[in-house]
């Protein structure tokens, strides 16, 4: 099936520009602008190759994902040479959250060049946009043309990295985002006393966290949230220094 004309036609205007339209963005001229364009060309306009393959950018924002986790990952190891690996986990999830993607396509204006046949109302379309660009952007110029585009535009630019690091956070969010990026298992076991003399100091909630089902931490608090918060932070806590290993 032949590309749609309307497509050919963007094509051709986005070739004729000068500088290309994502010049801006990525601060040069790629040699590969097709990949360009595919990684901003929504699933909605049900796109075909002449072998039948659609075109759209979702491939390449698979593909993006992993190359940011990689480079996050490589980036924290460099610029944290004295942190454990639980500190090293935790931040990394916290600059891969889907919260910041969402931000980083935002601040970038991704929206602007994607090319679609449907309302893209749901912010997560611009973090989906981002991986795709740098899906693309991996398929140009590789591992290291992403990480300078990762650590110098967005890191250097965009995001203050620490900052983002030392932003308050409920403990129990936290915990829960460092488990789903390292793919553990969490469980909270928080219950109420029937007798003052079951908790210390009268508090009425007992927590009880474990970690890949193995226990890790215990809490006292006057209600269930509070006592669920306290025993995460001092599982981050444990995180933080390496006491706490993944199996």
């Amino acid at each position: 099936m032949a590309i749609k004309k309307s497509y050919l036609k963007w094509f051709s205007f986005q070739k004729k520009r000068e500088p290309f339209f994502l010049e801006p963005i990525i601060g040069f001229r790629p040699q590969n602008e097709q990949v360009f364009l595919e990684a901003f060309t929504h699933k909605s306009i049900g796109q075909k190759d002449k072998k039948g393959r659609y075109i759209n950018n979702e491939r390449l924002e698979f593909l993006g994902d992993s190359i940011l986790s990689a480079v996050v990952s490589d980036y924290l190891y460099q610029c944290y040479p004295d942190q454990q690996e639980g500190f090293l986990s935790i931040s990394r999830s916290k600059l891969v959250k889907r919260e910041m993607l969402n931000k980083i396509g935002k601040m970038l204006n991704l929206k602007d060049y994607m090319q679609n046949n449907s309302q893209l109302n749901g912010f997560d379309f611009y973090g989906n946009a981002f991986e795709a660009l740098l899906g693309a952007l991996y398929i140009e110029g590789g591992y290291d043309c992403c990480y300078q585009f990762i650590t110098n535009r967005i890191f250097g630019e965009l995001i203050n990295v620490e900052k983002e690091l030392r932003k308050s956070k409920d403990y129990k969010s936290q915990l829960m985002e460092w488990s789903q990026q390292n793919n553990v298992s969490i469980r909270f076991d928080t219950q109420q006393c029937s007798t003052h003399t079951e908790c210390e100091n009268k508090f009425l909630f007992h927590s009880f966290l474990y970690i890949q089902n193995e226990f890790v931490a215990e809490a006292y608090a006057h209600n269930k949230r509070s006592a669920q918060q306290i025993v995460a932070r001092s599982a981050l806590k444990d995180i933080h220094r390496g006491i706490v290993k993944i199996k």
